[in-house]
């Protein structure tokens, strides 16, 4: 009798210990809170902001850095996916493939061997990125004879049409000059008809252009770095488990891989680009420098205005390079509106000394996407020029413990637009 009412006491006493517990709980503590339209908003930019220098973060991460629930963070993330069509991917750095295409060629070689292949090998190991700018005259090729000229080249990664005095641009990665030379040239006499072309070697100082499989597939590096890249280029937040099944690699060599290409900034970072810009008009600006003390002594103050534009709108500067023939900058830009495009002209005019500025609309897009993504422009090299310079505060990014896996236990499961309760 005894051993029976402890039994009872015992079960009895866990009963209370379990309701107890659903007592006290707040209400739908595992449900999303509803979030009215304008906080919604707000969250969504900031988790753009969060996305662009790390694709990979968790969604815990994500609710904690946007100060909501987990199942908040994950609702809004599915609807922040499905109203920008986010593709997650490779942010990577061309100028410094050469280092570990060089390091593949040199392994198993004596010094003096080292030695001679450097010779002969250096000028062919690593890429450069081009762009080249064309003028026709009379008839306009059509978009079929364009993509036909360009025929299956790994070079071209991004074509668009082009309004008022030139007629096309291509964005081209190529290992030698030569090589892109000689594709431009034919790809030119393919066209028919009188063209002209300006070829300038580029160097970039703000964005990127998502790159083509075929070019990640002409990268000599080890064959689990190639595997990564190739992996997260197809969707930059699926998993290591997921992408050394399908390359027939080791998860563990998955992990090491993104640790060195991170540390050696080949991989910048996973980030994203928009398949469903918000914006309306694309164009470029060519900034030519007629003056270098003017536009040196001004050009600071123009990045410190960007960076500060930045925090109150959507980043409208895509992508930034150097050329040299005119010398100066390419700006492509994606605006609101016709409205803002003119606007933020005049603001580039007056912010800037020393420079011819013109505004080239891009009418459309041929080959390739424009990086267009809300990028937190503290973690931009233009910043770290400032920073060196005392020009804005020193920014520390924090260490994001879940960068090598984007998903918890459980959290890939159902991660599915369907399964939202937005979509």
């Amino acid at each position: 009798m005894v051993i029976l009412l402890i039994i009872f006491l015992n079960c009895y006493s866990y009963v209370i210990l379990v309701l107890s517990k659903f007592a006290f709980r707040r209400p739908n503590d595992d449900m999303p809170r509803v979030i009215e339209v304008g906080r919604r908003e707000e969250l969504k930019a900031k988790m753009l902001k969060l996305l662009s220098t790390n694709g990979r973060r968790s969604i815990g991460d994500l609710g904690k850095n946007l100060g909501i629930t987990k199942p908040s963070a994950y609702h809004l993330f599915l609807e922040t996916i499905k109203e920008y069509d986010l593709h997650f991917i490779p942010e990577i750095d061309i100028e410094k493939i050469w280092k570990y295409e060089f390091i593949k060629l040199a392994r198993m070689r004596t010094k003096k061997e080292i030695l001679d292949e450097a010779i002969e090998e250096i000028p062919e190991a690593g890429f450069q990125e081009y762009m080249a700018l064309f003028k026709f005259k009379g008839k306009q090729p059509s978009d079929e004879e364009i993509r036909k000229a360009m025929g299956n080249s790994y070079m071209p990664q991004f074509v668009a049409r082009l309004g008022g005095e030139y007629g096309l641009i291509m964005y081209a990665v190529a290992r030698r000059y030569n090589d892109i030379n000689s594709f431009v040239v034919e790809f030119a006499k393919k066209l028919k008809g009188d063209t002209m072309v300006e070829l300038n070697r580029i160097n970039a100082n703000l964005g990127y252009f998502p790159l083509k499989k075929e070019l990640l597939e002409k990268f000599n590096i080890s064959e689990t770095y190639l595997a990564l890249l190739m992996g997260l280029n197809e969707d930059g937040r699926q998993e290591f488990i997921s992408i050394a099944k399908k390359y027939k690699k080791e998860q563990q060599g998955m992990v090491y891989a993104m640790d060195r290409l991170k540390r050696t900034e080949i991989l910048r970072r996973v980030t994203y680009f928009e398949g469903k810009q918000k914006s309306t008009v694309n164009a470029i600006i060519q900034m030519k420098v007629t003056n270098y003390a003017k536009f040196f002594a001004k050009r600071e103050n123009w990045f410190m205005e960007m960076i500060k534009n930045n925090e109150k709108r959507h980043n409208e500067y895509v992508y930034m390079c150097d050329v040299s023939n005119p010398h100066g900058i390419l700006i492509f830009s994606s605006f609101a509106d016709r409205a803002r495009a003119k606007k933020a002209f005049r603001e580039i005019t007056r912010a800037n000394g020393g420079v011819e500025l013109k505004y080239i609309p891009m009418k459309e897009i041929l080959v390739g996407q424009l990086g267009i993504r809300d990028f937190d422009m503290r973690y931009s090299d233009l910043y770290k020029l400032l920073e060196s310079n005392k020009k804005v505060p020193r920014f520390v990014p924090k260490e994001i413990d879940n960068y090598y896996d984007s998903m918890k236990a459980g959290e890939s499961e159902g991660m599915s637009l369907e399964n939202s309760e937005y979509s």
